[in-house]
């Protein structure tokens, strides 16, 4: 699709104008008509090779796209807020085609992943078999499913955080996460092990905790974001919420009976609301804690080391923390 140039402005100022022979050229104009016309053809550019990558099946490569269209999407964005912060911006239709192909891309790279998690990663039916009598390798390993599939969203995520922009990455992530958990609450919650196979299914469900709980410092922005994500953070609410089901789930069926009716209805038990996957897993760091306590300080750390992007306020934060 053509983009003719933007149109020459009137009145121009003097100070922005030089001389070619008798030919007045405004500097400010061919600013604008060289931004616009080489914007719009990076954009179509990336358009057509997001077509392409989707028709031939490599949408490993989509990220690489994302990348240079989201480096597009904030010069526009600067160039129309900062440079030129008035009502008529000139590039915002630009900027407008850029953000929506940018979404459309996020959503292509967050649909495949998903897709690949449940297609590929998670189907092993050797390890699966929770019926057989004999315990999987002897019971010194979990599934291989489980074990490839937090090998994959590390990998994904170390991937999503050196191509995207911190924002979109961490929104991938999350969905990514969300999805994948979805499959194994349904899968870990309908489950009737052996007592042979016990051990698996309780290295898995440990696993697949840990594995959320390395990754959630790196989705957050905050220490009671992590810990109790509020209605406005959905997917991390959801996130939180499933990891709860999965230790009910572990709880249930490993904990002996007896074991199970004396600490039912205590503090800290399944009908607790105090009751929190994170403090099960990492106690001394997720349980109640001051402002100068340890659980703090190592949270804040883990936030401002495992963030795609800079956390100036959290930076402060730590440096002004009580000895």
């Amino acid at each position: 699709m053509e983009r003719k140039p933007l149109k020459k402005r009137s009145g121009s100022k003097k100070s922005g104008t030089k001389k070619k022979g008798d030919v007045e050229i405004d500097m400010k104009d061919e600013f604008y008509a060289s931004v616009s016309d080489s914007a719009g053809k990076l954009v179509e550019h990336y358009g057509e090779c997001t077509a392409n990558l989707v028709k031939i099946g490599e949408m490993e490569k989509l990220g690489l796209v994302a990348g240079g269209l989201a480096l597009i999407r904030n010069k526009l964005w600067f160039f129309n807020e900062i440079v030129e912060p008035t009502p008529d911006r000139p590039f915002l239709t630009l900027y407008r085609e850029a953000c929506n192909l940018l979404e459309a891309i996020s959503e292509q790279i967050t649909k495949y992943y998903s897709a690949n998690i449940a297609t590929v990663i998670l189907q092993d039916c050797t390890s699966q078999d929770w019926e057989d009598p004999k315990p999987f390798f002897e019971g010194e390993r979990i599934s291989y499913c489980i074990q490839m599939w937090a090998f994959f969203m590390e990998s994904t995520r170390m991937q999503m955080f050196s191509s995207l922009p911190p924002t979109m990455s961490q929104m991938i992530i999350k969905q990514i996460l969300n999805d994948s958990l979805s499959i194994l609450v349904h899968r870990y919650s309908n489950i009737r092990p052996t007592a042979a196979r016990i051990g698996q299914y309780k290295g898995d469900i440990l696993c697949i905790l840990l594995r959320c709980k390395e990754l959630l410092p790196s989705l957050s922005t905050s220490i009671s974001e992590l810990k109790e994500p509020n209605q406005d953070q959905a997917i991390l609410a959801s996130i939180h919420q499933k990891c709860n089901l999965l230790l009910q789930c572990l709880i249930m069926v490993v904990c002996p009976v007896q074991t199970l009716q004396e600490n039912s209805g205590k503090k800290g038990s399944l009908q607790s609301p105090e009751s929190n996957w994170q403090a099960v897993m990492q106690p001394h760091v997720y349980s109640t804690y001051k402002a100068s306590d340890y659980g703090h300080v190592y949270l804040t750390a883990r936030l401002i080391s495992d963030s795609p992007a800079p956390q100036w306020h959290l930076i402060i934060q730590l440096c002004n923390l009580q000895e």
